[in-house]
């Protein structure tokens, strides 16, 4: 985003326009998909210092999945740029700032995303900074969000929650309480609840689900099915009650 420092150059300003006054600092949250080309990201790594002297600042990495199913997932993400990029960031020990994941859950990446939660942990382990897991999920549209899933998805949430909770002296506290390990797997837990229970007809906006990622697949050129085997019974099952 070409204006993104002058935005932030305008919010400094600000800030310091009252810093007489403010007894602590401002929490600065930046969201990124952390799929941005090598010249904007060191850039972006040279003016960080500036940014952490004024506000506390929060990576947040939009992200939930893994290799060529985050790339199904969101269209234009290339993993291995953006696993680089991570690590380039997380390698920076000199850097003042707290890092995050924001995994937005949806229909598609409840069956893999206990191989993103290791993938979190893994970072911590390579560069000692503490990593956030912020809950989120999909509610538009409607036929992506993971409402609309069998009850049988809930066991991938459960065993999740398995994960995490067997990870719980292992994985430090981070400064926002809702994002350690142990409230994640509350979350979870709860959804998987949620979903195991769930008795609403979802019929009509599973016929959606199959008739959107339908025309997906054919302008990329690509196989929901392929990329998600283990979708593969539900997906013929929405196609067949459509």
């Amino acid at each position: 985003m070409p204006e993104f420092y002058k935005f932030v150059e305008r919010i400094i300003a600000s800030v310091d326009a009252v810093k007489e006054i403010r007894q602590n600092k401002i929490t600065f949250w930046l969201v990124t998909n952390m799929n941005t080309p090598s010249n904007y990201l060191e850039k972006f790594l040279t003016y960080l210092p500036k940014l952490s002297e004024v506000f506390n600042v929060e990576i947040l990495v939009s992200m939930e999945s893994v290799g060529k199913r985050a790339e199904y997932i969101r269209n234009g993400v290339n993993w291995d740029r953006f696993v680089g990029n991570v690590n380039k960031v997380l390698a920076r020990k000199d850097l003042s700032f707290e890092f995050g994941c924001i995994l937005s859950l949806n229909a598609l990446n409840l069956s893999s995303l206990q191989d993103f939660i290791k993938f979190t942990e893994e970072l911590y382990h390579t560069h000692g900074r503490p990593v956030a897991l912020k809950q989120n999920i999909i509610s538009f549209p409607d036929w992506q969000t993971p409402a609309i899933l069998t009850p049988d998805f809930a066991e991938y949430l459960y065993e999740c929650v398995t994960y995490l909770r067997s990870k719980m002296d292992v994985m430090p506290k981070v400064a926002d309480k809702m994002a350690c390990w142990d409230q994640y797997a509350d979350f979870l837990e709860n959804l998987g609840n949620s979903i195991r229970d769930n008795n609403t007809d979802r019929t009509s906006i599973r016929h959606k689900f199959v008739e959107w990622f339908a025309t997906y697949d054919e302008r990329r050129k690509l196989s929901l099915i392929e990329v998600f085997p283990e979708y593969a019974t539900f997906y013929h099952e929405c196609r067949g009650n459509a």
